[in-house]
């Protein structure tokens, strides 16, 4: 999902891999996001193979070895602040065993192109912040104004999702976040 700007609602159009420059600034030079939209460039433009790009949101799941949703549960059950630009803005995910039943099957298809891939509804960081609570038995410390050490690693400005209805059209059924991601944090709580 790194390809595209913070946006709601982006489709693969938004970001056009076969005509974005190529350039020839040293990897470490360049942001993640960009790093992201050249190894596009680069596979869509000069592979001699059919190329596919999987775009994904964050990947929850048990296994998440950034712990990010981790770090939120935590921080509420110490009474440790999470500072959020704006708890109002929604993100999309996608669950760790979807996207690798994704991947399988994309690369099972007809299809070449970018394409993206999460589950099926967003979530507000505030809403989020309320099944964490609700599981933990406390109440979040959400300060209106925080350092950086207390931003949350969800911590955006605007809502940042995605559209899988190209996907969907070619057959994948994606899952509801309301129906895996409370269970996920009390799985994670516990």
């Amino acid at each position: 999902m790194s390809v595209y700007h913070f946006a709601e609602n982006v489709v693969e159009a938004d970001f056009d891999p076969y005509s974005y420059p190529i350039s020839d600034t040293p990897p470490d030079k360049v942001t993640y996001q960009e790093g992201k939209r050249q190894a596009e460039a680069v596979f869509f433009q000069e592979a001699d193979f059919p190329v596919i790009a999987v775009r994904i949101p964050i990947v929850l799941g048990e296994h998440d070895y950034t712990e990010r949703l981790l770090l939120h549960i935590n921080r509420t059950k110490e009474g440790s602040m999470i500072g959020f630009p704006n708890l109002q803005a929604k993100m999309g995910f996608i669950h760790q065993k979807e996207a690798g039943n994704f991947l399988v099957w994309v690369s099972e298809q007809n299809f070449n192109g970018p394409i993206n891939a999460c589950a099926n509804e967003e979530i507000s960081m505030a809403e989020l912040m309320i099944l964490i609570e609700g599981e933990v038995g406390k109440k979040a410390i959400l300060p209106s104004t925080f350092d950086s050490s207390e931003h949350s690693p969800y911590g955006i400005e605007n809502n940042w999702n995605m559209s899988n209805a190209k996907a969907s059209e070619l057959g994948f059924r994606f899952s509801n976040l309301s129906d895996w991601l409370p269970g996920l944090i009390k799985h994670l709580a516990n």
